[in-house]
């Protein structure tokens, strides 16, 4: 999974001598921003799939900082934000305004001229921002459970292989070293 990560990552000082990141060098040098461990990589997909559920063009922005704050990887979070993109935000807010008004109660009456729709905003924006923080609590939760779940599989997993390589090397000591004292070659 590291390797999988770091392929094409940006060093944290060629991140941070970028001119327009100057001001946030000091924060952006931090080794612990780009670190591949379990703990960094579960909060950098909390922080990213949690803040992917506002309806701000500042996503980046705030998963960065947030980031920043937490001391998670910060590359990871800034990217896991743009899951929300022109093809996903229609149904992402759909759902969220469903969870929304089940959880309020409050419902837009169907219209079919757009005109009447646009005079609704009120209604729709109380229940969509109660679904998107209801989802963004389910999803960040999920994520950060979730990658240290798959994140030990994969460690005892190869732990695992290395045991019974481990194994089989002996049983194949053991048997040349039984051949040797029976003078068979």
């Amino acid at each position: 999974m590291k390797k999988w990560l770091c392929r094409g990552a940006l060093s944290p000082t060629a991140f941070a001598n970028r001119r327009a990141l100057t001001v946030l060098r000091p924060w952006l040098l931090d080794p612990c921003l780009y670190c591949i461990n379990r703990r960094s990589v579960a909060g950098a997909v909390a922080v990213g799939l949690a803040l992917m559920w506002l309806p701000l063009p500042v996503q980046t922005l705030l998963a960065s900082a947030f980031a920043i704050q937490l001391r998670v990887n910060l590359p990871l979070s800034a990217s896991l934000v743009w899951i929300t993109n022109p093809l996903t935000i229609p149904p992402m807010y759909y759902a969220a305004y469903c969870v929304g008004a089940s959880l309020t109660g409050i419902r837009m009456e169907p219209t079919e001229r757009w005109t009447d729709m646009l005079w609704q905003v009120d209604t729709v924006w109380v229940p969509m921002m109660v679904g998107c923080a209801a989802l963004a609590a389910v999803c960040a939760g999920l994520g950060y459970v979730g990658t240290h779940v798959v994140w030990r599989a994969r460690i005892l997993r190869r732990l695992a292989a290395r045991r019974a390589r481990a194994r089989r090397a002996h049983a194949r000591r053991r048997a040349s070293a039984r051949s040797g004292a029976l003078g068979v070659h």
